[in-house]
């Protein structure tokens, strides 16, 4: 029997949902939580395929999964790839791809990294040319991690007095300072196997529970045409079969917002029946398809 594995953390109506759709298929693939315990690197894995939906906050399931993926195991998404989550990068991307995102600075950690000394860092200018830098971004702006999706240290700030106060507390954080952009639309975009694209309403600034909505999208075929293209193309690129992309409207210009996450919140009680439902079936069928054709190789 092939077993398909799924890997999440504190979130329970989807990743519970989706094992018992899957099961309730009785094709001869039986899906469940995965667990590890303390692994030898010559263990077998004991799944044909893996949706991961939580290593990006847990460093030993990132090495369980390469390990997984190097013994043939199918990893969504492909463990490998954990290093493209690196927000200053998405935003060459979109500049050498030719679309919008907000002006984006990166920035040297406040505290010097880790096992480093003053002398270690001859290479970076230093005091950086911040009046420069405010010119650039304009205010308000975001101060924010380089990568992962945590807003526990993400900051708004309106002057640079503000931006001191927070940049003085990131610690050893690689941060960088973005546009903030006064958008008059926002849409979450769910991307299944690099190729199904849904779009939803969503208001990053609400409270979870209340931050996808059921209005109508309200957008031009143009635009809804063009979101599907740079969301397939992103989700390529990366190697994300399971992803969600940001995208904000500002006067009838598309703007990427966030490029890569592999574990958007979208559990029953916070998200319309409608996109739970079209996430579950395609989730479900792009496991079972992947876990059969691994099966005729």
């Amino acid at each position: 029997m092939k077993k398909i594995g799924i890997m999440y953390g504190i979130e329970k109506s989807f990743p519970q949902t989706l094992i018992n759709y899957i099961n309730s298929k009785k094709n001869g693939i039986k899906a469940s939580e995965v667990k590890i315990g303390a692994l030898k690197s010559t263990d077998k894995p004991q799944y044909n395929l893996i949706l991961d939906r939580i290593s990006h906050q847990v460093p030993m399931y990132i090495s369980y999964l390469k390990f997984c993926k190097l013994n043939g195991v199918y990893v969504i998404n492909n463990p490998f790839w954990n290093c493209a989550d690196n927000n200053f990068m998405h935003t060459v991307f979109a500049i050498k791809n030719k679309f919008k995102t907000p002006k984006t600075v990166l920035l040297p950690s406040k505290e010097i990294p880790e096992g480093t000394a003053h002398e270690t860092l001859h290479n970076l200018i230093y005091p950086l040319n911040w009046e420069d830098i405010f010119e650039y971004i304009g205010f308000p702006a975001y101060l924010k991690p380089n990568d992962g999706h945590n807003s526990l240290y993400t900051y708004k700030v309106y002057n640079p007095s503000e931006f001191f106060s927070a940049y003085d507390i990131s610690g050893r954080k690689n941060m960088i300072i973005q546009e903030a952009l006064d958008y008059d639309a926002y849409y979450r975009v769910f991307v299944i196997r690099k190729e199904l694209v849904r779009i939803v309403s969503y208001d990053p600034i609400k409270p979870l529970h209340l931050r996808y909505t059921n209005e109508p999208l309200n957008l031009s075929i143009k635009l809804k045409n063009e979101i599907i293209k740079i969301a397939k193309l992103i989700s390529t690129h990366f190697d994300y079969d399971f992803n969600s992309i940001e995208f904000a409207i500002k006067d009838n210009n598309l703007f990427v917002m966030d490029f890569l996450n592999p574990a958007p919140k979208c559990d029953r009680e916070i998200i319309d029946s409608d996109s739970f439902d079209w996430l579950l079936e395609n989730t479900a069928q792009m496991l079972i398809d992947y876990v059969n054709q691994s099966e005729n190789k």
